[in-house]
């Protein structure tokens, strides 16, 4: 466990846990940035004049805008097209209640009831 190989490794095996934990629903952000104007239709591509409700939900749902979305369902499909960000907010709060919840534990000699309180007031922030 002293050797410089060990070290070199414990870092790469830390880098990465930061970079999926924290890389990966970046990547689902950006994604769903670069899509928004599709998800939340607005404006009118070809006019560029601002678009109706009831226009926005159409435009949304026009055969090339859902086969371009496709890939993305997975992400925006449960959630309204004004807040096409959540995802990416709700990965965020299960990763706090969980990585949050473990090195909360450790900082506290693992008192379970201080990792449940944590646990709790992640949740009232996150309503």
């Amino acid at each position: 466990c002293d050797s410089d190989e060990f070290f070199m490794y414990s870092m790469f095996a830390l880098t990465m846990v930061f970079l999926w934990a924290f890389g990966i629903p970046v990547m689902y952000l950006v994604m769903l940035l670069r899509a928004r104007s599709k998800l939340n239709p607005t404006v009118d591509p070809k006019t560029g004049s601002k678009l109706s409700a009831l226009n926005a939900i159409t435009a949304r749902y026009q055969p090339e805008n859902t086969q371009q979305l496709k890939h993305l369902s997975f992400l925006s499909a449960k959630y309204n097209s004004d807040h096409f960000y959540w995802p990416f907010v709700e990965i965020l709060r299960k990763l706090s209640l969980t990585g949050g919840a473990i090195v909360f534990g450790i900082a506290v000699k693992n008192d379970v009831w201080n990792q449940t309180i944590y646990g709790i007031m992640v949740c009232m922030l996150s309503v």
